[in-house]
């Protein structure tokens, strides 16, 4: 009984790792939200950006919540969509997961 509370524990903690397209899409509608309550001018041009960071997302394997929300912080902070960084951000993440293993 021991070891299933352990399996639903780590299953537990991998649910909490990840997010699924609606939850991300939502994360990024109020981190723009965020950023207008900080001052920041609303343009349309976060919704472009965003709908463009969830069309990535939807059609790649390596992109997660935690490189769309680097992609969205990045542009708002630097203007710059950065998808190189993203995916090598993406590549470490998943060789340390490995290494876990």
């Amino acid at each position: 009984m021991q070891s299933h509370g352990k399996a639903m524990e780590r299953q537990n903690e991998k649910e909490r790792e990840t997010m699924n397209a609606k939850q991300i899409n939502t994360m990024l509608n109020n981190m723009e939200k965020d950023y207008v309550g900080m001052g920041r001018m609303s343009v349309q041009q976060d919704k472009i950006i965003i709908e463009t960071i969830m069309r990535i997302y939807n059609v790649t394997d390596w992109l997660d919540w935690e490189e769309c929300k680097y992609l969205f912080s990045n542009y708002v902070e630097k203007g710059i969509l950065d998808f190189p960084t993203a995916k090598a951000m993406a590549m470490e993440r998943q060789n340390k997961k490995e290494v876990a293993l």
